[in-house]
């Protein structure tokens, strides 16, 4: 989903929408080293990356829906608060 974005591995970019000058994990796995699943990250610089999950990251959870989805949303979506959150139909 980071490089559909327009995320680029070991490349900086800091003019799309993923970039927040923060790590965070997205949902994307790569593959299991060692008994620690290796994940996807966006780097500060808007790099993407891989790093074992045992780093201390945030998480920004992707969802992708088709094109032709009619989208009817529901609720403020306020961040930092679980009430009355965007609900799609």
């Amino acid at each position: 989903e980071a490089i559909f974005a327009g995320g680029f591995a070991g490349e900086n970019n800091d003019s799309y929408w993923l970039y927040t000058g923060q790590y965070y994990w997205t949902m994307t796995p790569s593959y299991v080293y060692s008994g620690s699943a290796v994940v996807s990250y966006v780097g500060n610089h808007g790099n993407l990356g891989n790093g074992a999950v045992q780093a201390g990251y945030g998480a920004r959870p992707v969802i992708n829906l088709k094109a032709n989805t009619n989208l009817v949303l529901e609720g403020s979506g306020t961040p930092g608060t679980v009430n009355n959150p965007y609900i799609v139909k």
